[in-house]
């Protein structure tokens, strides 16, 4: 059960890095070429959605081994999981943005670092709140 609510949490807080990454950076970009939250509106939304859960499956897949090995060292815990969300916010700002438009648009990266990073920070705080939570229980 904790890692079903955990599940749902990472696509929740992913979702909403996403979107506010789209939010920071996206709404920069005036061109049509683009198809972002300013022209696609809801539909985006229902499309990032939906690759919110498929990547957050396969980032629980990922953590969960990984869990694994670094539950017992506790600070590495925090940082496999911020260094994840890290990651996947570089991934996803490659994806959506070409170097033309971030050099046109003066798009920054570090935006996405820091919002996918608070994402992967705020569901280690989650998975050992869960964690303590159930050593209480026992």
């Amino acid at each position: 059960m904790r890692y079903l609510i955990l599940w749902f949490a990472s696509v929740v807080m992913f979702n909403g890095a996403f979107i506010g990454l789209e939010l920071l950076e996206g709404n920069k970009i005036t061109t049509t070429e683009y198809y972002g939250l300013r022209n696609m509106g809801v539909a985006f939304l229902f499309i990032t959605f939906f690759l919110s859960i498929v990547v957050s499956a396969i980032y629980l897949l990922v953590t969960a081994a990984l869990h694994l090995l670094a539950r017992r060292v506790w600070p590495l815990h925090y940082a496999l999981y911020c260094g994840l969300g890290i990651y996947a916010g570089s991934y996803f700002f490659d994806v959506l943005y070409n170097e033309s438009f971030v050099r046109e648009f003066h798009l920054h990266k570090s935006s996405a670092y820091m919002l996918f990073g608070l994402a992967g920070a705020l569901y280690s705080i989650l998975d050992t709140a869960f964690g303590k939570a159930k050593a209480l229980k026992q």
